[in-house]
């Protein structure tokens, strides 16, 4: 029998819904079987299969959240998942995304997909991940891929 030890850590963000005011939210991530035990990245639990509600800490209390509500979520510093990426080889591409809320966002594109398959256009269109990684200079950006309306780059 296997005996792991197993966490859950709480990772503060911004959620920035479709509509409405933005809120400070804490993100609950948990102990994950991937080549070794580790801390799920925020990024696996967000582009989850069948995932549609999200659980969230907003002060006090906890709560479910749509993940087709999101426009976006942004992290201060740099997520952990960004050093894993850089290891496989990820492609990094300057965007700038302009949101159906009417905010734009600037950074990098983070993306790992097939050889053939190296442009923006490919990640916009063919990648079946539901949020998308934007790398800025202290921040980190999770962008729902159905709030971007235009992507210039």
């Amino acid at each position: 029998m296997v005996n792991a030890h197993f966490e859950t850590k709480q990772l503060p963000a911004r959620l920035v819904p479709v509509r409405g005011d933005s809120l400070e939210v804490v993100f609950f991530l948990r102990t994950v079987d991937h080549q070794g035990f580790r801390l799920e990245y925020i990024g696996e639990r967000l582009n989850r299969e069948h995932l549609r509600f999200i659980p969230i800490g907003v002060g006090d209390s906890i709560e479910l959240f749509q993940l087709d509500r999101i426009a976006y979520i942004e992290y201060e510093g740099m997520l952990p998942e960004i050093e894993e990426l850089k290891e496989v080889g990820a492609d990094r591409e300057r965007v700038v995304f302009h949101l159906i809320n009417g905010e734009r966002l600037e950074g990098d594109l983070v993306f790992v997909m097939p050889p053939d398959c190296h442009r923006v256009s490919d990640v916009m269109n063919v990648s079946e991940d539901r949020f998308l990684l934007l790398v800025a200079e202290h921040h980190c950006f999770y962008v729902r891929r159905t709030a971007v309306m235009r992507v210039q780059n």
